[in-house]
């Protein structure tokens, strides 16, 4: 990546490196949906989103009671890491959550 990259450019390959290709793409957008593992049928979406110089990063965590819902401005190449960290954090608890919470009702087909 050149530093004439935009911010929404570098949030683009380094969230591809972190968790691959996104399953969707929505309004211009790029979703991913992140199972925390095979036996939990509750997923953590992310959607990056925004313009080349003002990204924005949405997080959808159901294992997140008090900030389930979580929409974070990129302003600066810094928050990158902080936010792929924070996310592959939110997928270990949801590891450790996950085997308390009771099977979710089936859904409609």
């Amino acid at each position: 990546m050149s530093s004439r990259d935009s911010l929404y450019t570098v949030v683009h390959t380094l969230f591809h490196e972190a968790f691959g290709q996104p399953h969707a793409m929505e309004g211009g957008g790029q979703q991913w949906t992140l199972r925390p593992k095979p036996q939990y049928s509750c997923e953590i979406h992310v959607l990056l989103n925004g313009t080349a110089e003002q990204p924005g990063v949405w997080i959808f965590d159901p294992y997140d009671p008090k900030n389930g819902v979580e929409n974070t401005p990129i302003v600066e190449s810094r928050q990158i890491g902080e936010l792929i960290t924070l996310i592959q954090g939110r997928l270990n608890l949801a590891n450790q959550v996950g085997k308390f919470l009771p099977p979710p009702p089936a859904r409609e087909t």
